[in-house]
């Protein structure tokens, strides 16, 4: 009992301490300002984030502290300058093993609300991370985390890592002000990108062709027509829609005017690829 109270008025000075960053964030912003005037840098206070986080529990377990840790480097996120690239890999990796990996149980729906939420605040952390400093760059060394858990043995973890990923591309293809995906508005740059994400469609390679058509749609902002809660019906969704571009040859509107000239077909002929599909 003693134990159990020590560690709940642990956990509630951690709530504490991170609400505080997170008030003192808005005010900042509030007034306008965007550095801190404090003794500590941005970085020392993510450095401090950082450690609340490494006490967690290796088994990830639904709790208040983690998105409560996310939330604290999301208003971070907002006072220049972007955050170091190397303590941004340390929150990255702790943020996402927490999600990925966190078991909720069954039948209890309160650790299953805590999960979804927690869930969610990533997608917020990696979104407002990108925005920091919107370059193509920077996107691949976000996702280059999110890859390595895609390729978990474990079922659930991957699921978890391809809905984030998805989430993320949408919302670099939205950008405004992002250095290469903006430029795509342009009506020829924006063909030029689509035909390499569709070629990777009609990949005999099984991985990438499902990574194509999850690129493809994330970059039409489609992405959440791909997802669901189960990993079956995900699969389900995804090579439906690869049948309907390699078999049936029905494309979404946004894409039919890539083949606008070809009597409504899009395949590798079209793509100016002759032999067995391969990403460039």
């Amino acid at each position: 009992m003693e134990e159990e109270d020590k560690s709940k008025q642990d956990e509630n000075g951690d709530i504490s301490f991170l609400s505080a960053i997170s008030a003192l964030c808005i005010a900042t912003q509030h007034k306008r300002r965007n550095k801190l005037k404090l003794l500590y840098t941005k970085d020392e206070l993510t450095e401090a984030v950082v450690v609340v986080m490494e006490k967690l529990p290796i088994h990830s377990v639904p709790t208040s502290v983690l998105p409560c840790c996310m939330v604290a480097i999301y208003n971070l996120s907002k006072i220049k300058p972007p955050l170091d690239p190397e303590l941004e890999s340390c929150v990255l990796r702790l943020a996402m093993h927490g999600v990925f990996t966190m078991d909720f149980g069954t039948g209890d729906a309160t650790k299953q609300a805590l999960y979804r939420t927690t869930s969610a605040t990533l997608e917020i952390l990696l979104r407002s991370l990108l925005a920091e400093d919107p370059t193509t760059k920077h996107l691949l060394r976000i996702l280059k985390h999110i890859h390595f858990w895609i390729h978990s043995k474990y079922k659930v973890e991957r699921i978890r890592a391809i809905k984030s990923s998805a989430a993320l591309l949408r919302f670099a293809v939205l950008m405004p002000d992002f250095d290469v995906f903006g430029t795509f508005f342009n009506e020829q740059q924006r063909r030029s990108f689509l035909r390499t994400a569709l070629l990777a469609i009609y990949s005999p390679d099984r991985r990438v062709s499902e990574a194509g058509i999850l690129l493809v749609y994330s970059i039409l902002g489609n992405a959440e027509e791909l997802m669901d809660v189960e990993e079956k019906q995900v699969k389900k969704k995804i090579w439906h829609q690869l049948h309907k571009f390699r078999v049936c040859n029905e494309l979404p509107v946004a894409v039919q005017s890539l083949s606008a000239s070809k009597g409504g077909y899009v395949g590798p002929e079209l793509l100016g690829f002759t032999g067995s599909p391969e990403l460039p």
